[in-house]
């Protein structure tokens, strides 16, 4: 009985991880905000131009909503930002950012049941 369990939970998480576009499951990190938190901890402060021209992903994102997704990263509590309007930066703030874990269910998307493989 338990492994029936173990096993329908593992179905489950797959299905999330497939549905939910992977990191965003069960209130993730969204990916766009995980990469601008590892280069913030690489380069410090960052300035939506910066972003344009250091994150791939986000070259053709306007600097609005690159200033969009700094406030929003500081009202989660995963920064801080200085100035305002096409002046405003933003860093990680550590404490934050090493309290950050996936939240995914390591139960439900283990690949095996009790040590064996599916």
């Amino acid at each position: 009985m338990q492994a029936s369990i173990k096993l329908g939970r593992w179905f489950i998480g797959q299905v999330k991880l497939l549905y939910a576009d992977g990191n965003t499951v069960d209130g993730a990190l969204e990916p766009v905000y995980t990469k601008l938190i590892q280069l913030s901890r690489v380069r410090g402060w960052l300035r939506a131009k910066d972003v344009r021209n250091y994150e791939r992903s986000l070259r053709k994102a306007g600097v609005e909503v690159i200033r969009a997704h700094f406030l929003e990263l500081e009202a989660v509590g995963y920064g801080e930002t200085q100035g305002m309007g096409n002046r405003l930066r933003w860093r990680a703030t550590v404490d934050a950012v090493d309290r950050f874990e996936e939240t995914v269910d390591g139960v439900s998307t283990a690949e095996s049941v009790d040590g064996q493989g599916l």
